[in-house]
């Protein structure tokens, strides 16, 4: 499930990338008259931003790579909810270990019991 968030996400990055160059690209050819073979000035920059842009995409890590650095939770719970379950569990934890001190011995017991010295 959260695989198919990060590609669909991918996909949409690289939706808007296109859309921005095509924009960028429109916006330099109304604004600027091309050039005998077509081009503008413009174009071969807006061109090496999207090929960056691609390449630096295409760079980037896998998620289960990034699960395995503990950049990212392994976790099926949606993105938005991710905060909210961490939270939960840090309670949970919280709790159970409240629960622990709580039914640990007093030291006067252990005292009694010869596990501690009594001139502490």
């Amino acid at each position: 499930m959260a695989t198919s968030a990060i590609t669909s996400a991918t996909d949409a990055v690289k939706s808007a990338v296109s859309a921005v160059a095509s924009t960028v690209t429109d916006a330099t050819t109304t604004s600027e008259p091309p050039h005998a073979d077509g081009e503008t000035d413009e174009s071969p920059q807006v061109g090496d931003a999207k090929q960056k842009l691609e390449r630096k995409l295409s760079l980037r890590p896998e998620r289960e790579e990034l699960v395995e650095r503990n950049i990212l939770k392994n976790t099926n719970v949606a993105p938005s909810l991710q905060a909210a379950q961490a939270d939960l569990e840090r309670a949970r934890l919280e709790d159970a270990l409240e629960q622990k001190l709580q039914a640990r011995p007093k030291a006067d017991e252990l005292v009694k019991e010869g596990i501690l010295n009594g001139k502490s």
